[in-house]
């Protein structure tokens, strides 16, 4: 899968999740600047394991990740056959 179809459903999912434009939403957005809460991180994570049929770890992300840190946890999870 293309990073730019990740990054789209990623996008989607976190302007869902907390109610925001997803024209505010680039991979440089970090979750502080989103406003983003580690309760509603969680649920993001869950959709997006839910969304892609993985299984991802929050530890691997710093306590400020940005939407393009997320994409890259997605991408190394999926792997390079999907």
């Amino acid at each position: 899968m293309e990073r730019e179809n990740i990054f789209s459903v990623v996008r989607s999912l976190v302007a869902e999740e907390v109610k925001v434009d997803e024209s505010r939403i680039s991979e440089a957005t970090t979750k502080d600047e989103l406003g983003i809460e580690s309760l509603e991180m969680a649920t993001l994570l869950v959709g997006l394991e839910a969304e892609f049929g993985i299984t991802l770890e929050d530890v691997a992300l710093g306590s400020n990740p940005t939407m393009g840190e997320i994409v890259d946890l997605v991408e190394a999870n999926i792997g390079p056959a999907a």
